[in-house]
């Protein structure tokens, strides 16, 4: 891959960025899944991690522990370190799912 196309912030009417190498080569990287952002990209090359992953989940209920998230985050993180180098593993609550199925319920109970 020559070049890659970066998703820059949320608003759907800004021009994309891009990424590539100036001698014309192929990219170090590879995306394994979704659309990069371009915020994302410069994060995981400040930090100098070569793999990042960031995991989207719900819950069914509107709270979680600490400690549960913790020992959740470490189970996975444990895992994924048996494949891969230099991982850095963030979970993300996916705040629009809850809304959204809280507005589907909302409306459904009336």
């Amino acid at each position: 891959m020559k070049e890659l196309e970066l998703k820059y912030g949320c608003n759907p009417n800004q021009k994309p960025s891009k990424i590539y190498m100036a001698d014309g080569s192929d990219l170090p990287i590879q995306v394994l899944n979704g659309r990069p952002g371009y915020i994302n990209f410069l994060d995981v090359i400040k930090t100098g991690r070569k793999i990042w992953v960031e995991i989207y989940f719900v819950i069914e209920k509107d709270l979680i522990s600490i400690e549960k998230l913790k020992c959740l985050h470490k189970e996975i993180l444990d895992d994924l370190s048996l494949e891969f180098d230099s991982l850095y593993v963030e979970l993300i609550p996916d705040v629009d799912e809850v809304k959204s199925d809280n507005l589907l319920k909302m409306k459904s109970a009336r």
